[in-house]
């Protein structure tokens, strides 16, 4: 059931990597920072997203809640099902 996703993560890490160079040459001015930084990345994030869609599971929350601690050791720091909706908002706002 748990497939290895090191080279999905690769890709969405440099894709974010890119997004951020890109973003921050176009900005002018301070930058405004959040106060809270979460513990997991946002290519993390994107990464349990992708999973979700090609996982086949109806609902986020199955899949956050019953496939997910097959990946714990992909994402030790992964924050509970609430603050994950919250840092969702994070990366595609």
């Amino acid at each position: 059931m748990c497939q290895d996703i090191t080279e999905l993560f690769c890709r969405i890490d440099d894709f974010c990597n890119d997004v951020k160079k890109n973003e921050k040459n176009k900005t002018l001015g301070k930058e405004r920072k959040p106060t809270r930084v979460p513990s997991i990345s946002e290519s993390e994030i994107v990464t349990i997203i992708i999973l979700f869609q090609t996982s086949g599971m109806k609902s986020f929350k199955d899949l956050y809640y019953k496939l997910m601690p097959y990946y714990t050791k992909c994402f030790p720091k992964r924050p509970s099902y609430n603050r994950f909706l919250e840092l969702i908002e994070r990366v595609f706002i």
